[in-house]
């Protein structure tokens, strides 16, 4: 008898039965993984419990488990641990649409004290973008990959700045497969394919589809200024789009700018319309 077989065998054994969590690890389930995930959260472990979804998210093939995954973890992401650096978000997000430079600074306060924090960066991102720093948000959301497809706030995010900076052919990858017409960020997804229909000259197109919005988000300003900028580049009476757009962003309520501010644009057009406007009022007099 070789001695040696038996030493390697009972080797084998003892590792199978006396490893620590070898057949636990074997038999957890998606939900296991993520209530383990929840619990790093709760020790602010942020990394460790992204890491485990991630993880999980890759292997799983499962429609259901794998939106659970989803949803799971994006609350890990985007969870606020502490009360100070919930304070400076909740001001940075009183101040998006009087002072961005402000609130800007507000969000990169509180990522210096919560580095990680998705909903954090994601703010500041859109702020980036509303001053047309698009590459600079493209850039960041590459270090972002894993989690932009599987978190389809972040996806969006990333969608508009790949048109915002003209990376158009990335666009349409990231695009692909993604149906614009439903779902809770469905508005949001349409004005992001309609800036990169009236870029690249499919008008008609692109008209329909901010027409589509509109009806769907009535208050939503930017299918409004779309709409003035595709009737401009028709030859086609733009002002009453124009009016409508000035007039749903100076009306918007605080409630709905925080509904809408997936938008890094949101309203941030008026004065290239009030422009227009007086421009074209002064050629009619």
């Amino acid at each position: 008898m070789n001695i040696f077989s038996i030493s390697k065998r009972a080797a084998l054994i003892a590792a199978l039965f006396f490893t620590p969590n070898l057949f636990a690890a074997s038999t957890e389930t998606y939900r296991d993984l993520i209530e383990k995930a929840y619990n790093l959260s709760l020790q602010k472990d942020r990394t460790q419990a992204i890491s485990i979804l991630l993880g999980a998210l890759k292997r799983e093939t499962r429609t259901g488990a794998q939106k659970e995954l989803s949803t799971a973890l994006e609350q890990v992401a985007k969870v606020i641990y502490s009360e100070k650096v919930q304070q400076l978000y909740e001001l940075g997000m009183s101040l998006k649409s009087t002072d961005p430079a402000t609130a800007l600074g507000k969000f990169q306060e509180a990522n210096r004290l919560e580095p990680e924090n998705l909903s954090i960066e994601m703010e500041s991102m859109r702020l980036q973008m509303g001053q047309k720093d698009c590459s600079a948000v493209s850039a960041k959301l590459k270090a972002e990959n894993e989690m932009v497809k599987f978190i389809e706030e972040l996806r969006l995010l990333k969608a508009q700045a790949l048109v915002c900076g003209g990376d158009f052919d990335e666009y349409r990858l990231l695009k692909n497969g993604q149906d614009f017409k439903k779902g809770p960020l469905s508005a949001f997804w349409q004005i992001v394919e309609v800036e990169y229909l009236f870029k690249t000259g499919a008008f008609p197109k692109a008209k329909e589809m901010a027409q589509n919005v509109q009806k769907q988000a009535p208050s939503y300003p930017e299918s409004s200024y779309w709409l003035w900028k595709l009737d401009a580049e028709l030859k086609q009476s733009a002002s009453k789009s124009g009016e409508k757009y000035l007039a749903l962003c100076k009306g918007l309520s605080i409630r709905q700018f925080r509904d809408y501010s997936l938008d890094p644009a949101l309203c941030r057009r008026t004065t290239e319309v009030e422009t227009f406007l007086k421009k074209n009022n002064n050629s009619e007099l």
